[in-house]
Order: C-alpha cells, then structure tokens, then sequence
C-alpha cells in the first residue's frame, strides 16, 4: 500500500471485499487498524468500502506493516469471511471471530507521498525505482536492489530484472525479499546463471534444452582438444616461419570473433552458438560451459581459471620445445645426415616446377618436408651448439608465440576483472557481475594477480615487442633475431617491421569497449573507424612484401 503517517493517519484507501456473507450495513461490522476501530468509513456497496486511516500511536515502532481487520459486531452465526481475507480465531476481539484482509496498510513516520522517497523529508524518487511512499523503494524492470531502503541498480542485462511489477510479487511485510530474477538467472543484481544454465554471449541458455546439448557439449569438446593439440604438435614441429603465419592468421581471426561475438547477442541461437565455438580460437574455455558442467561459479574464480591456463600451456610448450630440441640433437650426426638428405629431396621437388606441374602428393610432400627441415642455416646451427642452446632459443620464441595469442583473452577478462562500479547504494562491484563485491573475500584474494598481469603483461609485453623489434631492426633481422621474434615481422617489408606490432593497441582499445560497454552505436563507430584505418594503411601502404597478403590483410 502506499504510506500513511502514523501521526496523522488521513489516508484515504477503497477496500473491495468479495465472497463471504457479512452484512453490509455499518452498524453490523467493526473494522480495525492494529486494534484502532476506524470510524471513518463508508459502505459504497456490497463489496466496496471506503475508509480514511486513523492515526496509530506514536509508541508504535515504525515504519510498520498492518492489516485489515473486519468482524460482525452482532452474530457470527454462519458468517463466513470475504475469499480475499483469512480467518483468524487466534485474535479477536469482543470474543468475535476476525477476517483479516489481504491488503496491507503501511504506516510510516517518514514522507508518505508516492512517487516521493527519504527519510522525514521528501526527496525524488531514485532513478529505476517505484516509490509507494514512506522510505521505500521498488525496483523498475531492468534494477534491483537488496532493500527496498537503498537506491536500485541497473542490472548488466536489464531483461534478467524483471523489477516490483513481476506477477505474483507483493510487498507486505516487514522483511523486504527483493523482485525474484527472470528464469535462468540469480543472484544479487540477477548476475549469475541459475542452475542449470549456461552463460552464452551475454545470456543465461538452459543446459537442458532440445537439440541435443550432451552431444553438443562432447563435439564441441573434442574440438578445443584437437585445436589445442594442433597448437602443440605445431610448437613441437613446424618450422619458424610456419609458426610466425600461424600466429599472424590467429590474431587477425581472433578481433573478428570478438567483434562478432559482440553483435552475435543480437542474432538467432544457432549463430550465437557458432561464435560460442569459436571463442576456442580466443582461447576462451567459457566455450565448455561451465555452468553446465560444474556448476555455478563467480568470476574471480573464473579469472583465476585463466591464470592457471597460461601456467599449464607455458608447461606444455616447455615440456614440446624440450622434446624437439632433445630428438633432434639427440644424435646429431645421423640428424644432420638425415636433415641434408630431406633438403635435397625438397630441393629436387621444387625444381620440378620449371618442367612440370606439380602433383599434389608432392606438393603436400614438399610442404612437410619445408615445415620440418627448416632452413640450411639451421642444419648449421645444429652442427655448432649444445641441444640446450636450441632448446633455450625454441622455449623463448614459444612463450612469446603464447603470450601473443593469448594476449586479447588476456586483456578482455582482466579488465572485467579490475572494472568496479559503485552502486547508487555506495557498494563497489564488480561491473561484469554485480553479485561479487570488489576487494573482498575471493576477488581480493585474486586482484593481486590481476594487477600483476595488468602491469607485466598487458602493459609490459607490447612494450617488450617493441624492444624486440628494435633489436631486430639493429641486428638487420638475421637469422637469429628472425629465429626468436620472427612472429613480429615476418612476411613485412623491412620498412614496414612495426607494422604487426599495431594488433596489441586495437586489442586493448576492443577490449575495454567490451569491458565498458559503450552501446551498439559507439562500438560500431569504433570498429568502422578501426577497419577503415587498417584498410586505407594496407591499401596505400602495401606493407606485405607479397601481393596476396596484402589482400589478405
């Protein structure tokens, strides 16, 4: 009900009573407010009355939810009470048996205007909120709030908030319980996925609905494990230049699903689940379900998922570029025999060429044989140092190949992770999921890695890039620096050497629009201008030394 002021009472309300058989005249029923009989009322008809509040006693402790209670004055033989109130032997008065009506009074010693809000004093209603009067207010669809005495907050997805109006939902007494979440989503700020759901793009998705989602799960599961072999067979075998277009490729493709993925929430389910299988080329686990799978769980934890992703990838990588480096110099001498002879057939196929067209067995063959045996200066290394010298040189190169292609999963989850907001109640959450306060319990216990890998990755590694390149460009990108940081500059004219070095400011610059949510009109803004820019670079440019690349790019 709206407020009434318990000192003043004067609140004008029209009661509708239905079924029962009281009779309706004023001198046969007694209607009280916390056991004050109100004088002040009017029997319209049979089912309607109006009623002007009394004044409650200032003992009362306020602010206060009382209800209506109507009783026979005369004869409670065969009186039944009203379908919308409820009996109530245990209190009565005169011995009369009392009907309590549903409807609830609201008493209040603070401003009872509706559309008002405050304490004493009147004050505007709090944006995405209902004010009923009295210092109370009830969340609008797309808030939520924990009081009904504290300011809503906006919901990161307003449809999970579905605000007072859900049916079914009254306020009408004393503990207030907020608005309950829209189906699939829970708690505080309807930022988690319920049970039973699963968050896609944006959006809490049943694990249990049709098509076949067990199956879904597995095939999807079987390629991020056949993905992340490829990766690792590719770090265990292919050649140097092969990794630097494997990277490159990966990159690129890596800001056009993140830029798809944020439009896909606006798209049918079959298009947003294509672009949830390829968050696996972001290196994106989400992809899994997790809230399928094990359960809700928050993003500190989540976060923390990450971290310790990198550690067991650098494990793996460490663990393939020591067995390369041991095999192949594990008997140098029959290697080095065995390497020349590959040499010499690949040489040989490719002067096929000038006679004849290749076929393609050997064309795969040549490529195999290109990917694993390298270049002659290679051969030559390997005939002048230790394995370990190898192995030290493969193990930098392919730590820097995973912090690379990692690198824009990397600055997606750790801005979301570092992103607070202060709520209109003055709380500070975390922005990407409102139920987990800032720098308390599990994200203060992962916020020092988070700024950790802030500072020494997202900000220090384009940083070491740069160094590296201006290694290479004073070293005149030899073998050696093309050996270790040939990912930055392979395939570039050496005047253009910088230019790969520009995916890691775009990535960051798409990574805090996704962090910041800036709306479907600036993000598009954004990338158009991003695509014209690198469009207009390339075309005028041309900084690939081949032509296709540059079409490519």
């Amino acid at each position: 009900s709206s407020g009434i002021n318990a000192e003043y009472g004067g609140g004008q309300l029209e009661i509708t009573i239905t079924g029962g058989n009281f009779p309706f005249e004023k001198s046969s029923i007694v209607l009280t407010i916390f056991d004050v009989v109100v004088d002040n009322y009017t029997i319209y008809d049979n089912n309607t009355i109006y009623l002007v509040t009394p004044a409650l006693s200032n003992s009362t402790t306020f602010p206060l939810y009382v209800p209506i209670i109507i009783y026979n004055a005369h004869d409670n033989t065969n009186i039944s009470c009203p379908s919308n109130s409820m009996f109530t032997p245990d209190l009565v008065i005169q011995n009369l048996p009392q009907c309590r009506i549903t409807s609830q009074l609201y008493y209040t010693v603070d401003c009872p205007i509706v559309g008002m809000w405050g304490k004493k004093t009147c004050n505007a209603c709090p944006e995405g909120g209902y004010c009923p009067g009295g210092f109370r207010v009830w969340p609008l669809e797309g808030y939520w709030n924990p009081s009904d005495q504290v300011p809503p907050g906006e919901c990161k997805v307003s449809i999970a908030c579905p605000g007072y109006n859900e049916p079914g939902y009254t306020v009408n007494s004393q503990t207030y319980t907020p608005p309950p979440c829209a189906t699939g989503y829970t708690g505080a700020y309807c930022s988690l996925c319920a049970p039973g759901y699963y968050l896609l793009g944006e959006l809490c998705e049943s694990c249990s609905d049709s098509n076949g989602n067990d199956a879904q799960v597995i095939r999807i599961v079987v390629v991020a494990v056949v993905f992340f072999g490829a990766v690792t067979i590719c770090i265990l075998f292919v050649d140097d230049k092969y990794l630097d277009y494997f990277v490159a490729f990966l990159i690129t493709v890596q800001q056009i699903i993140q830029v798809g993925q944020r439009a896909s929430s606006y798209y049918p389910m079959p298009v947003r689940q294509g672009f949830a299988l390829l968050q696996l080329l972001l290196f994106d686990y989400s992809f899994i379900r997790p809230g399928c799978t094990i359960g809700s769980i928050t993003y500190p934890i989540i976060y923390a998922g990450y971290i310790l992703m990198i550690l067991i990838f650098a494990v793996i990588f460490a663990i393939a570029c020591l067995i390369r480096s041991y095999v192949l110099f594990r008997y140098p001498k029959n290697n080095i025999s065995k390497f020349l002879q590959y040499k010499d057939k690949y040489e040989k196929l490719k002067g096929i060429k000038k006679t004849r067209k290749l076929t393609k067995f050997e064309k795969l063959k040549c490529l195999c044989l290109s990917m694993i045996v390298g270049s002659t200066a290679k051969i030559k290394e390997i005939t002048s140092f230790h394995w370990t010298y190898y192995f030290r040189k493969r193990l930098i190169r392919s730590v820097c190949i995973l912090l690379a292609t990692l690198y824009f999963i990397m600055a997606i989850k750790t801005f979301q992770f570092l992103h607070c907001i202060h709520l209109p109640s003055g709380q500070l959450v975390l922005s990407y999921e409102r139920s987990t306060v800032c720098y308390q319990g599990k994200h203060l216990l992962v916020a020092p890695f988070a700024y950790i890998i802030l500072v020494g990755y997202i900000i220090g590694f384009p940083l070491l890039c740069v160094n590296m390149l201006r290694i290479s460009y004073v070293q005149k990108f030899d073998y050696n620096v093309r050996h270790l940081y040939g990912f930055l500059f392979r395939s570039l004219k050496d005047k253009f050497f910088w230019f790969k070095v520009l995916s890691y400011p775009v990535n960051v610059a798409l990574a805090l629009q996704t962090t910041f949510e800036l709306g479907i009109v600036a993000e598009l803004v954004i990338n158009t201008v991003f695509f014209l820019t690198n469009w207009v670079l390339i075309c005028v440019a041309r900084p690939y030394i081949k032509l296709r690349l540059n079409i490519v790019g």
